[in-house]
């Protein structure tokens, strides 16, 4: 901002020393030293007339000046770089012999924040109707290829030269790439350390967040001081569709990550700016469905640490709270965040309407979720890579209506539900509890027996561990209980899955090692052996199983003996597997002793993989 004023102040400057010299000498190119002599004695730069000085004389006497360069009298580093400027002066005052600037316009102006990288004012156009009235501005002009525009007033020159150049007020809009900030307030302390203090607002769309704002520019690194206010924001209004690319970086192809393409962690622009923000927006629509409420949140950035402190975000009538750390001189990151009494059909419209096919929640849906997670790294492979940490996530007692699973097609879920012949109706689902409990280290997921789904007619415990790194999966399904619909030992033994593949990709086929021994175990003993009791000795209290040595130990109740309301499905599974067992018998007799082939076998007729 003080080199602005600088070089206005030089474009208003030289014109005046150009009209002094043309009252005296009628070839004023030939006294372009004496102009860059004057310029350097006065205003304390250097500059360099590389072009022609035209005067014009018209209603308004003006001057034209061709590209001039103006550097650091010190350092000789480049100020600004003028491509054409013209100067009109008011008429009226001349008959005073006095000089005053009516306009000044400007053509294609660098001004430098480095010895290379400048911002670009294609066009530059000051005006003011007197000494003491408001200057006019209206500047186009390009940074690092996004076009800036800017109008407004400042004070008038007399105002900035009675504070010796070292004040000026501003009221301004400034708008780029869809967005535009108003600003009213002063620039100060220009010729030491330059400050702003004023009000702003910033508009994108039908978006607007705005408060008070505090800048020391003059520090090593600037400080910025703000509050930033907004009634509703919509995030589909920002968000951008980007294709997800892998560029391949430290970790490797091998690893690569699918989803999330190899960005680097932008730690440098921790470092450009201290900053101290208090942002508070009272609703956030994150899509048609779902939006949070009386969001206020505590920013802090020093020394390239960034605290982002979350007192309150409202979710489906619950509390979402935490912090979220970032370092950029260790290169670290941590997450600690926690969700509490969020009803999930108030968090996402879809789930509290009646008429919704997919899901519709009728009841309960009392959700709480923690994840703590700490990783470090330059890219986002790494920050997987080394991430460690917990994630928890619960929903208590609810009723659930499931009335088709279309949109499931071709999911994980899917494939599970026709793997285990689940005969879904437009029945009402009751649910006891559901539960998902990873433990995170170097970027592999365990979960212990932390993957729950307790209902009355669906029963599902997932266990096994999902790698970040490169996306898979490998699960075990133990045990399953629900609605068989046909008593084929398909069916029966389905309830043994495995789940692998990836996560774009995933794959649901029998669990070889347990379905090999079930099937061993029929042949043998004409189905008197106990699969039942094998898929189906339930565990009574999976979710207090699932969350035990976490911060939700004690959340559900712990339950001894096994999962109520399944015995008689074991004595219908165990009745099939013994007539199933029975008829394998018949049919396999001459396959008893052949080993891994007879069950690869029957693995294959079961519509198992074999590896």
């Amino acid at each position: 901002m003080k080199k602005f004023f600088i070089i206005l102040g030089i474009i208003i400057f030289l014109p005046i020393v150009c009209v002094i010299l043309a009252a005296m000498f009628f070839d004023i190119n030939s006294y372009k030293p004496q102009v860059e002599k004057m310029v350097a004695k006065y205003a304390k730069v250097d500059a360099k007339i590389n072009g022609d000085m035209k005067i014009g004389l018209s209603f308004k006497p003006s001057i034209e000046i061709d590209d001039v360069d103006i550097s650091n009298q010190e350092t000789k580093d480049p100020i600004a770089k003028i491509g054409a400027a013209l100067v009109q002066f008011s008429i009226k005052p001349l008959f005073a012999k006095e000089i005053v600037v009516d306009t000044v316009q400007t053509d294609n102006t660098r001004i430098y924040y480095s010895k290379t990288d400048y911002a670009q004012i294609n066009n530059l156009d000051v005006s003011m109707e007197a000494y003491d009235s408001p200057i006019s501005v209206d500047i186009d002009t390009d940074v690092e290829g996004v076009n800036i525009k800017a109008v407004g007033t400042l004070s008038s020159l007399k105002k900035i030269t009675e504070s010796k150049y070292n004040e000026v007020e501003a009221d301004l809009k400034v708008s780029a790439m869809g967005y535009v900030l108003d600003y009213k307030g002063k620039v100060y302390d220009l010729q030491t350390a330059p400050k702003a203090d004023g009000s702003y607002k910033v508009t994108y769309k039908n978006n607007v967040i705005s408060g008070k704002v505090f800048a020391d520019l003059g520090q090593k690194v600037p400080y910025i001081k703000l509050n930033a206010d907004s009634q509703s924001l919509n995030l589909a209004d920002f968000s951008g569709e980007k294709q997800a690319s892998n560029k391949g970086g430290i970790i490797g192809s091998a690893n690569a990550n699918e989803l999330v393409a190899n960005t680097p962690i932008p730690y440098e622009f921790l470092k450009m700016v201290n900053a101290d923000v208090v942002l508070k927006i009272k609703q956030l629509l994150i899509d048609s469905e779902m939006s949070l409420t009386d969001i206020n949140a505590v920013i802090t950035l020093k020394n390239g640490v960034l605290n982002v402190n979350f007192k309150n975000i409202g979710a489906g009538n619950g509390i979402v709270s935490g912090t979220v750390d970032t370092d950029a001189n260790k290169k670290t990151a941590a997450i600690n965040m926690k969700g509490t009494d969020i009803i999930l059909q108030q968090l996402y419209k879809a789930f509290a309407n009646s008429g919704n096919k997919d899901l519709y929640i009728k009841e309960g849906g009392k959700t709480n979720f923690m994840i703590k997670l700490n990783t470090s790294g330059d890219n986002t492979d790494q920050y997987i890579a080394n991430s460690k940490g917990q994630v928890i996530a619960l929903v208590d007692s609810s009723v659930i209506k499931i009335s088709s699973l279309d949109k499931l097609r071709g999911n994980v879920i899917m494939q599970i539900l026709e793997n285990l012949k689940i005969n879904v109706t437009n029945s009402d689902m009751k649910l006891k509890c559901a539960v998902v409990h990873g433990d995170i280290t170097n970027g592999n997921v365990n979960y212990p027996k932390g993957i729950v789904f307790d209902a009355k007619d669906f029963y599902l415990v997932a266990d096994g561990t999902t790698n970040l790194n490169n996306e898979k999966i490998n699960l075990s399904l133990q045990p399953f209980s629900g609605k068989i619909k046909d008593t084929s030992i398909s069916s029966i033994l389905g309830s043994l899955l495995k789940i692998k593949g990836t996560f774009k990709n995933p794959s649901v086929s029998l669990n070889k090692e347990q379905t090999a021994t079930a099937v061993v175990g029929a042949i043998a003993t004409a189905g008197m052996y106990n699969v039942g009791d094998m898929m189906l000795s339930a565990d009574g209290s999976p979710c207090h199983t699932a969350l035990k040595g976490t911060d939700f130990a004690s959340y559900f109740p712990e339950e001894k003996g096994v999962r109520s309301g399944v015995s008689k499905q074991y004595t219908n599974t165990k009745d099939a597997i013994k007539d199933a067992g029975k008829q394998i018998k018949t049919l396999g007799k001459d396959l008893k002793n052949t080993g891994k082939d007879a069950i690869g076998g029957l693995l294959g007729a079961f519509g198992g993989k074999k590896e």
